[in-house]
């Protein structure tokens, strides 16, 4: 069939029109379609939604698609040709999939798409298309107008063509205003065609649905209208979203009213007859995120910067905030890294370009961007990436290299390693490479080195260069270059060697043509840091070269940190040469800008050849004039300088040369033969400072060494004589005219005349001639014992050749006088720690005119002293003492004049810092805290200090001398001098040139013995310090005899008298030897350390044994010692001087302080030196404050509360924070005696009912703070109401809320009481009268020891209000009870009965319930093993919830029932009590359990409570209670004994013989007495360790304790109690139930049903469940009675007997008689009404289960009196006597005879169904009995006699 198009002619005009209309309107609006585009991904750029949009409404107006413009004719309807209507323009720019198109292409099978315009397909969004997209409403084969055939089934006639209507409209909807235009296409009316049963056939339904353009967030929406069809075939059309490939997809599948995305581009959607699009269903597809487009990335030229930039998202959706960009050299974007490996940079921009810098050479980069509203994670990729990679040509500026941005053993990019020689490259390590030795072990984590580096690859021989990439360097400029290096350091003989050079190749022979740098020998040191700056010499590209070697075996080479970069430090300059001598110059430069904080290095050479970074230097200088000294003459020196910038160094200066002078002649050279000890071992003048020893030939020549002098100057001069006791007479010579002699006029500037020159240290001076030539001369000291040196012949004067004579010549350069250097002050002092005023230097010094000015300035030391010389400066040393600074300044140019200056600072010791640990002091509020700190240590603090300038002193001389032909014994005593002091032409000046004291041995004279001693007058006391230290200065000329010794005495006991063990403990001692000159005393110092603390210590003086000796002079005493100083506290408030903060602190150094704070606090605390200037230091507490705050939350509680019934909250505690609270206490008294913690309450501010529980009196609480455990809040009380008893009750009798404490007498409670809480005190009783009930819902408190308190529940002997009860706390979970109660109960018993017994209270030994019970009578029933025990009972204490069975005591009665009284003590056993039960089998299920609270419990609740052991919920199990009602004769006790109890009811046990009082006669129906035990049949199955069997408190009643069980009535059940009796023997009894129960059914059901309890019981009754299996004593039956109900009853016969069953009770639907209750005797056909009277039958011996049958209505009621026979009549012997029942038919007569047939007895008008025949005489034999009834009857019964 061909598709045709139904257009009539007049329509075909209309849409011309409008079509040419709307065609001119995107030429006007958008200046033609826009086609920049970039693939999208459908799925992540677009949210799907669904939903039933609003009512779908057809186009109005709209333009037709213009088919004439595709060559189609207007023929008969849209034919089977598909067809595009190409470039309909949207009326907007529309983003679709990240591209803006303008116009669409709509096609007639159900879609649009955008840009080519391809032919139509039926599948458009999985063809293979080249459209740049598609919009697909519902692609397929679709016509529309089209003649539809008759086809069957769903056809049932032909259509007119024009009858659909169909048509495919567009339209741009302007309603909205600019930017809010929707665009729209319609495809109205459309049919689908396809199989069945051929392509062309056109189906039944029309569909209808738009897909809309949205201008104002580019939406897509396809919405439908509703569909119907009768088409039952289903056709597959698709629904989506294409984007330029049909891999890139968003489309639909599924059920129309829930779609889910499509998996396949392949995914279609149905429609059918029953299948297809609900009306108003609406698909939107939203763009959410779309990404930029077209990275483009471009390398600078600097190699290193990249700018890149992308293009815009077709549309910014709302999402859009901004762009994101990372740069990676690896790894995906968005996996993070640290900068910058892997990530190398990342940011963030609004624009569409960014830029990064620093990338290297030689890696490749990817760069990524993505918009903000998309992720990095991929797949899928959202984002646009491109990669570069920077050249490794392109040279650089600046380089630098650390080898981290690489992966060990990887070299960086562009870098390269050659291998000279040997097998070990270069390459790099990090710490998972350690490196190892030969012996194995390795070095560390990078060998020293704190990160990654580069190394030699092995141990073995090497040569290896590393080369960086290219650096570019111009000429002339200078480089900084700096780098780590180190050596293997494990073995001294290991070295290594590296040479740094730069080349233009990166090879050896680049590096040997090009520079050599540095040059480092024997490298055995790691790490090292090296920087220096070079000059380069060209401009080109270079390498810098790393070059290692080494031998075998000779370690490892290391390398890092390598940079090259613009120079830090600079040259100085402006260099000038001058002061040239034969031996010596002077040159100087100007310094850099900045000046190098170092100083200055330098090399003198007479080589031409410049030196290198690593060049070993001549010498340093801190200024800028260095004298060069020691030179040769004649010869051509270089100099080169370079600056020192704190270890980095400068690019060496360009040269300097100089060449020095022809030398003068030379002197005579003095020879002396001999000389004392080892001659002159001292020489300080000016800048020299030479120490010798013993010299040859006793002559030193020093002349290298020079310092200036100024003309008309005073040249200080300090001579050190090591002559032993010798003097030597001494003279100074200069050559001023260097004509080679000392003779010249003027030329000898010192002469000591006739006084010698003492040993030891000598200062003189002598004066420069005004006219002294200047210039550089040598200059002579000598000194002789034995010549004066004078004369100048030969061997004279300066050339000395005599005996004991000492010469050394040094060179002096004589300059100008200097210019004045004057400083503004000289000296100052002050706390260490502090700062000198400013001192200024005069004017001239440093901004005058140039000859009188100077240009370098230098201290000396350099450390504690900042300024400038124009500024000034200011000093700050920290060395307590006396710190003396010397300023030399020089002059820069000829004649290089120097002068100096000195400032001495005096730095007074400050405490040592006091330290308080931790900073911030916490301490509890209220409590007095002791301020501790360490610190503020107080060194060379003043103990003792004399210095003898007064006329009285401190100690006290004692002369014991004797003889002495001079001034006789008192010329040697100590005596004072003064300063200088003269003897025996010697003059003698103490240190301080003052007054001191003096011993003179000599002035005693020949023959005479020295000694004398010097003692401190009193005690000195050490105790309060550490390092004590002992000084004095002194003189002693030492002698063949007599000793000096310093001593000390440490009197222990404090008495002043040396006893015991003390004694005179020598310090030092000097006998020969001499200890300073006159004129300059030595210092001692003696460390007393090991006294410290000792509190009586003296010291003393002692010159002894001296015969004829010389002289021992003492001054400046002083003892010094390290202690804490007492600390001052500002401000004084809240301290405290005492730990009870009763005296206050107002100020002034107190050596312990306490704080008793409320609040925050800062104090200040300062600790002062002890002496004078008093130097002090502070440092500040903060105090922070613990509080506690206070607690709030006050209450009474009511009984039975155990939680609090409201918060205890706690407020204003500090610190604000949770962990503040270390927890809370509660006690039972307010004074927390035997506190315990509430539990988990650490941490908490407020304790709420859930924190708190197990309270029953009244409780008091307080918070506790951590930190301070004596620190409490105030204290809640949470109270019950209380009441007390001491004879009567006060206030008033006790309530329920009430806590009852008895505080003395006895208390009797005779009426049922409920009180919150009894506290039963010592020597007090409490009584509870029989049938009373006691409720306490709280705890019982009896006080223990001795006498203890009382608390007895009595029982009632005469049977008639029971046992006292105690009822607690149904919530009580735990047993808060404490002490010792006693509790009895009262029984009827006889000696061979047995009782089940469960103990009320613990502990309670078994015995105490039957002293007189035989031992072995006690039994216990092991459930497990299945078996009876048999404890001891004296030793057994019984266990809570256990039974035990104790037989009757020893001696009662047999038959007749005594009184008995069983006693409990222990305490009240309370709270959950768990016990386990066995079932092991399905028979073994009976286990022996027992009450064991002192109150009765309810049996249903103990059955609810322990579902599964016990049954289950609501259904329960049996219990059996044992009567001891039948008296015991022999043999087994009988089973009819046990009562019985479960959900339906109770039965009776045995009823007891008649008349005999003491029976248990009552029916257990739910309530179980305190003490009582009894059997539980376990329901399920337990494990080998049984199932726990749980008692609760809620689980107690009050009162209901007179029995062991009563009855309990419930009337939801309807239930019959029925009795079954031997009627000659009553002991022989059995009750049954029956009973119809709710939630009961007609099968057995433990709970329900109860088993009898065999026991070989030969007399029994039971019912039968339906199912037969089970005989039961309690039947259960469904509640829904049914009178038609039948119940089988069985029984068992000891004997033939007559029996009797009985209606007992009833209740329920049974009490109003309107229910029959009729027993049925199946063997008699008998109905008998049990309401009228028992049912009396007889019987044989045996069981039989199918005789009786219980039912509810009367059949056929009515008694056969001819159903006489054989089974009706029952004979049998008892007692000698014959018994004859008969059950209905009253007997006539009875005839006896034997197998003879003789009458053996007869017995005639009997008229009753019962009778008895005396047998006396009779012998065992088989008679025959003829019954014959009142009806005539006669039957005959053999029996056995």
């Amino acid at each position: 069939m061909i598709k045709q198009l139904l257009i009539n002619a007049a329509g075909i005009e209309k849409v011309k029109s409008i079509y040419l209309t709307f065609l001119l309107l995107p030429t006007m609006l958008f200046l033609g379609s826009t086609t920049t585009r970039a693939q999208g991904s459908l799925t992540n750029d677009y949210t799907f939604g669904q939903s039933v949009g609003p009512v779908y409404v057809d186009m109005v107006g709209g333009t037709s698609v213009p088919f004439t413009t595709l060559g189609l004719s207007p023929v008969a309807s849209f034919g089977a040709t598909n067809f595009n209507a190409p470039g309909i323009p949207i009326g907007f720019n529309f983003a679709y999939n990240n591209a803006i198109y303008s116009t669409v292409n709509v096609s007639d099978n159900g879609y649009i798409s955008f840009g080519a315009n391809i032919a139509a397909v039926t599948n458009p969004i999985a063809n293979t298309a080249a459209y740049s997209g598609a919009i697909s409403g519902y692609g397929f084969n679709l016509v529309g107008n089209v003649l539809t055939p008759v086809i069957s089934p769903w056809n049932t006639g032909t259509l007119a063509y024009n009858a659909d209507g169909a048509d495919i409209k567009y339209l741009t909807d302007t309603s909205g205003g600019l930017g809010n235009y929707v665009f729209i296409v319609e495809y109205k009316n459309m049919k689908r065609r396809g199989t069945p049963p051929t392509v062309n056939t056109t189906h039944d339904g029309l569909l209808n649905f738009q897909i809309r353009l949205y201008e104002s967030n580019m939406r897509i929406e396809i919405q439908y209208k509703s569909f119907v069809s009768l088409s039952t075939s289903s056709l597959n059309g698709q629904v989506g979203l294409r984007g330029l490939t049909n891999t890139d997809f968003s489309n639909r599948q599924g059920a129309w009213a829930g779609t889910t995305a499509g998996a396949a581009n392949t995914a279609t959607m149905t429609t059918s007859n029953t299948v297809g699009p609900p009306a108003n269903t609406m698909f939107t597809w939203t763009p959410s995120c779309f990404s930029p487009t077209a990275l483009v990335t471009n390398l600078q030229v600097d190699n290193t910067t990249v700018n890149f930039s992308w293009t815009a998202p077709a549309y910014l959706t709302s999402g859009f905030v901004n762009y994101e960009w990372e740069v990676r050299s690896a790894g995906l974007p968005g996996s993070g890294g640290a900068s910058p490996v892997p990530l190398f940079a990342s940011g963030s921009t609004a624009l569409t370009n960014a830029s990064v810098t620093g990338l290297l050479p030689g890696i490749p980069y990817t760069f990524y961007v993505k918009s903000s509203c998309k992720p990095w994670a991929s797949p899928p990729i959202q984002y646009i990436s491109n990669t570069l990679t920077p050249l490794c040509t392109t040279p650089v500026f600046p380089y630098s290299e650390n080898f981290e941005g690489v992966v060990a053993p990887a070299i960086p990019n562009c870098t390269s390693v050659v291998i000279n020689s040997g097998s070990a490259a270069m390459r790099t390590r990090d710490a998972a490479s350690p490196i190892l030795f030969p012996a194995g072990t390795p070095i560390g984590s990078y060998g020293g080195f704190a990160n990654k580096n580069l190394i030699t690859g092995n141990a073995a021989a090497q040569d290896t260069w590393f080369f960086s990439r290219a650096i570019s360097l111009t000429a002339g400029t200078t480089y900084r270059v700096s780098y780590k290096y180190g050596g293997s350091r494990e073995a001294t003989s290991y070295s290594q060697r590296m040479r740094v050079a730069i080349g233009l190749t990166a090879t050896d022979a680049g590096m040997t043509a090009g520079t050599l740098l540095a040059d480092h020998q024997n490298i055995k040191t790691t790490p090292n840091t090296f920087t220096f700056h070079f000059v380069a010499t060209a401009t080109g590209s270079y390498f810098l070269g790393f070059r290692g070697t080494a031998a075998f075996l000779n370690g490892y080479l290391q390398i890092d940190d390598i940079s090259l970069d613009t120079p830090t430090c600079s040259p100085p300059s402006g260099f000038i040469a001058g002061a040239i001598t034969f031996n010596s110059a002077v040159v100087s430069w100007t310094p850099p800008s900045p000046a190098p904080s170092a100083g200055y290095e330098y090399i003198i050479s007479t080589s031409a050849t410049a030196p290198i970074a690593t060049t070993s230097i001549s010498g340093a200088n801190l200024g800028t004039v260095t004298t060069f000294t020691g030179l040769l003459s004649g010869t051509l020196y270089r100099v080169w300088v370079r600056s020192n910038c704190a270890g980095e160094y400068s690019a060496w200066s360009p040269v300097t040369s100089f060449t020095t002078l022809t030398p003068p002649p030379p002197p005579c050279t003095p020879a002396p033969t001999s000389v004392d000890g080892t001659g002159i071992t001292n020489v300080t003048i000016g800048s020299i400072n030479n120490t010798t020893g013993a010299e040859p030939g006793r002559y030193g020549d020093y002349t290298s060494l020079v310092t200036n002098i100024a003309q008309n100057t005073t040249v200080n001069v300090s001579i050190r004589y090591s002559t032993g006791i010798f003097d030597y007479y001494t003279k100074i010579w200069i050559d001023f005219n260097d004509n080679g002699s000392f003779a010249d006029v003027g030329e000898t500037v010192y002469d000591s005349g006739l006084l010698e020159l003492p040993p030891g240290v000598n200062n003189i001076s002598f004066v420069v001639p005004l006219a002294a030539p200047l210039g550089q001369h040598r200059m002579r000291i000598g000194g002789s014992d034995e010549n004066d040196l004078n004369g100048f012949a030969a061997g004279q004067g300066p050339c000395y050749n005599g005996v004991y004579g000492t010469f050394e010549d040094y060179s002096v350069l004589v300059t100008s006088p200097p210019p004045p250097l004057i400083l503004s002050s000289s000296s100052t002092s002050f706390c260490n720690g502090g700062t000198s005023p400013l001192v200024t230097l005069n004017f001239n010094a440093h901004s005058g005119a140039p000859a009188v000015r100077y240009d370098n300035f230098v201290w000396n030391p350099t450390s504690g002293v900042t300024g400038t010389p124009t500024g000034g400066y200011t000093f700050n040393p920290t060395n307590p003492g006396i710190n003396v600074y010397t300023l030399t300044a020089t002059q820069a140019t000829f004649p290089f004049i120097s002068n100096t200056v000195t400032y001495t600072v005096t730095v007074n010791d400050v405490p040592t810092p006091i330290v308080f640990t931790p900073p911030t002091l916490v301490v509890c509020e209220g409590i007095p805290t002791e301020l501790t700190s360490g610190g503020g240590i107080v060194s060379g603090a003043s103990i003792f200090d004399e210095d003898f300038n007064s006329p009285t002193n401190l100690f006290t001389p004692t002369n014991g001398s004797v003889g002495g032909l001079g001034g006789g014994p008192t010329a040697a005593a100590w005596t004072l001098r003064n300063s200088p002091y003269t003897y025996g032409g010697r003059t003698f000046v103490s240190n301080d040139a003052s007054q001191f004291y003096m011993s003179n041995s000599d002035s005693q004279g020949s023959g005479g013995t020295t000694n004398t001693d010097l003692t401190m007058t009193d005690e000195v006391s050490f105790a309060l310090y550490t390092n004590v230290s002992l000084s004095y200065w002194q003189y002693y000329r030492g002698w063949g005899s007599g000793t000096v010794q310093t001593q000390l005495w440490n009197d222990i006991n404090g008495n002043d008298i040396l006893d015991g063990p003390e004694t005179w403990i020598t310090l030092q001692s000097y006998s020969t030897a001499d200890v300073g000159s006159q004129s300059n005393f030595s210092n001692q110092t003696i460390d007393l350390t090991p006294y410290a603390g000792q509190t009586n210590v003296r010291i003393r003086f002692l010159y002894s044994g001296a015969i004829y000796g010389w002289y021992w002079a003492i001054d400046n005493v002083k003892i010094t010692g390290s202690g804490a100083a007492p600390l001052t506290w500002a401000p004084t408030t809240d301290l405290w001087l005492d730990s009870a903060a009763t005296t206050p602190y107002t100020g002034g150094a107190a050596t312990t302080v306490y704080a008793k704070l409320s609040n925050d606090a800062t104090y200040t605390a300062t600790a002062a030196a002890l002496s004078p200037p008093f130097c002090n230091t502070s440092s500040v507490l903060n105090i922070t404050v613990t509080k506690v705050g206070t607690a709030t939350g006050d209450q009474v509680l009511s009984c039975g509360d155990t939680t609090l019934s409201s918060n205890i909250t706690l407020t204003g505690y500090f610190p604000a924070v949770l962990g503040t609270i270390s927890g809370w206490q509660m006690a039972d008294n307010p004074g927390f005696t035997l506190a315990t913690v509430v539990p988990g309450s650490a941490g908490k501010d407020v304790l709420t009912p859930g924190d708190v529980s197990g309270l029953s009196a009244t409780t008091y609480f307080r918070a506790m703070v951590a930190g301070c455990p004596t620190l409490f809040s105030n204290t809640v009380t949470v109270s019950y109401p209380t009441v007390t008893w001491n004879g009567s009750w006060n206030p008033g009798p006790p309530g329920p809320s009430d806590n009852v404490t008895v505080t003395s007498g006895t208390l009797t409670i005779a009426s049922d009481l409920t009180i919150c809480s009894l506290k039963v005190n010592n020597n007090t009783t409490v009584t509870v009268n029989p049938g009373v009930t006691l409720t306490v819902n709280g705890a019982v408190l009896i006080a223990g020891g001795a006498p203890g308190g009382t608390l007895d529940f009595l029982s009632d002997p005469l049977f008639v209000n029971g046992t006292a009860s105690l009822m607690q706390n149904p919530a009580s979970t735990t047993n808060a009870n404490t002490g010792v109660a006693k509790y009895a109960r009262w029984i009827k018993t006889r000696k061979f009965d047995y009782t089940y017994w469960s103990s009320p209270l613990s502990p309670s030994i078994l015995n105490l319930v039957s002293p007189s019970t035989l031992p072995d009578k006690f039994l216990k029933f092991d459930s497990n093993a299945y078996v009876w025990t048999y404890p001891n009972p004296v030793a057994t204490t019984m266990t809570p919830g256990v039974g035990y069975g104790v037989r009757g005591p020893q001696g009662y009665s047999e038959t007749v029932f005594t009184n008995h009284k069983a006693d409990f003590t222990g305490t009240p056993n309370n709270g959950d009590i768990s016990v386990q039960v066995f079932r092991n089998s399905l028979a073994n299920d009976l286990n022996f359990i027992g009450n064991p609270y002192p109150s009765a419990i309810d049996a249903d609740l103990l059955m609810d409570g322990n579902v599964g052991p016990l049954g289950a919920a609501g259904v329960g199990t049996t219990f059996y209670f044992w009567t001891h009602n039948t008296q015991y004769i022999s043999g087994p006790y009988p089973a009819t004994d046990f009562a019985s109890y479960n959900r339906t009811g109770g039965t009776l046990g045995a009823i007891p013989t008649a008349g005999v009082p003491g029976a248990n006669s009552a029916v257990p129906n739910g309530i179980i007495s305190a003490c009582q035990g009894f059997m539980a049949r376990a329901v399920t199955v337990t494990p080998v360790t049984g199932s726990p069997v749980v008692f609760r408190n809620s689980m107690r009643v009050g009162g209901n304790n007179l029995l062991f069980y009563r009855q309990n009535n419930n009337n939801e059940k309807s239930r019959i109690w029925l009795d079954y009796t031997n009627v000659n023997n009553v002991e022989e009894f059995k009750q049954i139930l029956v009973g119809y129960i709710p939630n009961a059914s007609n099968g057995y059901e433990d709970g329900f049903d109860g088993e009898i309890i065999e026991l070989g019981n030969p007399f029994t009754f039971y019912s039968l469940a339906d199912d037969d299996t089970k005989k039961l004593v309690i039947q259960g039956r469904s509640a829904s009675f049914d009178s038609n109900d039948q119940v089988p009853l069985g029984y068992r016969a000891s004997t033939a007997s007559t029996n009797q069953i009985a209606l007992s009770n009833h209740d329920g639907l049974f009490e109003d008689n309107l229910v029959g209750i009729y027993l049925e005797d199946t063997l008699l056909g008998v109905i008998h009404d049990l309401r009228q009277s028992p049912y009396q039958f007889v019987t044989e011996a045996g069981t039989f289960d199918t005789r009786f049958v219980l039912r509810y209505n009367n059949g056929l009621l009515a008694v056969n009196p001819t159903n006489f026979n054989e089974n009706n009549v029952v004979v049998f012997k008892q007692n000698e006597q014959i018994h004859i029942e008969t059950s209905l038919v009253k007997m006539k007569s009875v005839k006896i005879f034997d197998l003879q047939g003789r009458l053996v007895m007869s017995k005639n008008d009997i008229n009753s169904q019962s009778t008895m025949l005396q047998s006396v005489g009779l012998a065992n034999q088989v008679l025959m009995v003829q019954i014959t009834s009142v009806n005539g009857v006669t039957i005959n019964k053999k029996i056995i006699f």
